[in-house]
């Protein structure tokens, strides 16, 4: 998960039209979500403009779009789990704020699941103003991460063995409603991560069998350093994941190279590239 961007100020026209504004006056009438109401929020415009804010990936898991994707709405709309009295938040079924990109498997996991740390606080009905980010709303200090408000970085992290952990009481509910380390998921961080270990080791071995020699095998591994690089550019699928393997690289490789000589060598030519990088960047922003 990454922070993702959206003005609140500057919703799709869709929501803004006059035929959506009286979807909502029914709506507050009826006290009910309207059936209709996916005209709008499922509109094709909305739903690209969502999509393009999240980078065509799952604004929760970063999975990458292949259809089966969804408008989530961040608090839910006809009812609220745990909470029998609650009849949902269905006034915000196309405020901009509550609109979240999602895959079918985060969307029917996290269903109408919104855990609060202020339970006394939580809105019942609608007042003031509807943006996510207004003070009643936040005074409920909601459990899931919002990904257009807060910095998932700040709440949850990435291991090894491809597993999310939790930094927070926040990143700890996020993992367990949205089905953070549901197991296909985990495969499919695991399998990235291996892919570049095992380009790591491949290299490795060229130098064990003296295909390499020591610049040669420097030069090599900074062509896979650089792939782990882009991969953390955030339009790509687990890029925070990726991220996380820079910034925690020994932890990342210690347990797939086991030999002393092979770990250093990969550490020592890391820590080179990051160096050069580093320097790169610096000179880039002189000129900028």
């Amino acid at each position: 998960m990454i922070h993702i961007r959206n003005d609140f100020n500057n919703p799709p026209e869709k929501l803004l039209s006059e035929n959506c504004q009286k979807l909502i006056e029914r709506s507050l009438i009826e006290k009910k979500k309207q059936s209709s109401s996916n005209n709008y929020y499922g509109d094709p415009n909305v739903v690209n403009q969502l999509r393009k804010l999240s980078q065509d990936k799952c604004s929760y898991c970063e999975v990458l779009s292949h259809g089966g994707f969804h408008v989530d709405h961040y608090r839910p709309l006809s009812s609220v789990k745990m909470i029998p009295t609650h009849k949902g938040y269905y006034w915000l079924s196309c405020e901009w704020s509550n609109l979240i990109f999602s895959c079918n498997a985060c969307n029917i996991k996290k269903s109408n699941q919104f855990p609060i740390e202020n339970e006394f606080l939580r809105v019942n009905e609608p007042s003031g103003d509807w943006r996510a980010d207004s003070a009643q709303y936040k005074m409920e200090m909601p459990l899931i991460i919002h990904p257009q408000m807060d910095h998932p970085s700040e709440h949850m992290t990435f291991l090894p063995n491809g597993m999310v952990r939790d930094l927070t009481k926040k990143g700890q509910y996020t993992i367990d409603v949205c089905g953070l380390n549901r197991k296909d998921l985990i495969n499919k961080r695991l399998k990235a991560i291996n892919e570049i270990i095992n380009l790591l080791y491949s290299q490795i071995k060229m130098f064990i069998e003296k295909e390499y020699d020591g610049k040669q095998l420097r030069t090599a591994l900074c062509v896979v350093f650089s792939l782990l690089d882009r991969r953390s550019s955030s339009e790509n699928e687990f890029s925070r994941l990726h991220w996380i393997f820079q910034a925690e690289f020994e932890i990342f490789i210690k347990d797939f190279i086991p030999e002393t000589k092979a770990l250093q060598l990969v550490i020592d030519a890391f820590r080179w590239f990051s160096v050069k990088k580093s320097k790169k960047i610096q000179l880039k922003s002189m000129f900028e």
